[in-house]
């Protein structure tokens, strides 16, 4: 079953569902762009939508080049680690592959073994205490007020470990995994007769770190969607959160609207998860519309 909410005074469609099954429901070469950041296939906090293996689904890719207006673009998001299959599956479609472009940022979360600490461990060993910490804003302390609503941050410090082994001496410090600084952005093509790729205006270099707490609350205070509310800047109700755990911050994707989307065309995201891509297009275009898919309710 799928359901259907216009939001933003018409300007934005959000539909729910399979976005193979609603992709059929879209006319051919009706679509100005399609920019989308579909699940990287990594399995991430162990969600499962994110191990499907939609990303490489050929079907997928399909149906967004059947949608896609010839001469206009896609471009899609995926991980370091799994962007090469993502990207033989919309060749494969039929796309011309443009080229790569990355969106990099310095705070990015290592999702790698301790060696050291995993050494500790398997001898039965806790670790030496050699510092203490301050709880902030983590998941850690809102457990402890949840157990003693006074508590301030300031009132509560943990202990930090370092290796007691001789072994795990040896490897402190390192890991199993790189730490990711970057997200790989694939730029296709729909070829036709007569156009070839266009020359793309100059952008400077741009930094943007990943979404902020407050951008991820942007219009969580109203019951409205937050496709209606970008200008939207209170503080956010605590009692309406996004929860969405992959969010991609406004800026990015108005880079890419302005870079590869037509202004007066619909832009389509088949993932769109918290809607970036739709704010994006709201803020960046007046004039364009957006179509938003995604398989869960609540993103909807």
């Amino acid at each position: 079953m799928t359901s259907s909410v216009e939001a933003a005074e018409g300007r934005a469609e959000l539909r729910q569902g399979d976005c193979r099954k609603l992709f059929k429901d879209v006319d051919s070469d009706s679509v100005g762009s399609i920019i989308s950041d579909p699940p990287y296939e990594l399995g991430f906090m162990g969600n499962g939508w994110d191990s499907s293996g939609i990303a490489y689904d050929l079907e997928v890719w399909s149906e967004a080049y059947r949608v896609l207006k010839p001469g206009h673009y896609l471009a899609a998001f995926c991980g370091t680690r799994t962007v090469h299959r993502m990207t033989a599956a919309i060749e494969d479609a039929g796309f011309q592959l443009v080229g790569m472009l990355y969106w990099t940022f310095g705070t990015g979360f290592p999702k790698s073994l301790n060696i050291s600490k995993a050494i500790d461990r398997r001898l039965g060993k806790k670790g030496v205490v050699i510092g203490t910490n301050r709880a902030g804003k983590t998941g850690m302390m809102k457990k402890l007020k949840e157990n003693d609503p006074g508590m301030k941050s300031e009132s509560h410090t943990f202990d930090v470990f370092g290796p007691e082994s001789d072994d795990a001496k040896q490897w402190e410090g390192w890991g199993t995994q790189l730490k990711p600084a970057y997200e790989p952005i694939v730029v296709a093509f729909k070829p036709a007769a007569g156009i070839r790729p266009r020359k793309f205006k100059a952008h400077r270099f741009n930094y943007i770190g990943k979404a902020s707490t407050a951008e991820r609350e942007l219009g969580m205070n109203e019951t409205r969607s937050p496709l209606g509310d970008f200008g939207e800047t209170e503080a956010p109700d605590n009692s309406r959160k996004n929860i969405h755990v992959t969010v991609k911050p406004v800026d990015v994707m108005r880079w890419l609207v302005d870079l590869l989307h037509p202004e007066g065309e619909v832009c389509l995201d088949p993932f769109m998860g918290s809607g970036s891509t739709g704010l994006g297009v709201l803020i960046e275009h007046p004039q364009s519309r957006f179509l938003g898919f995604d398989l869960t309710p609540a993103y909807v």
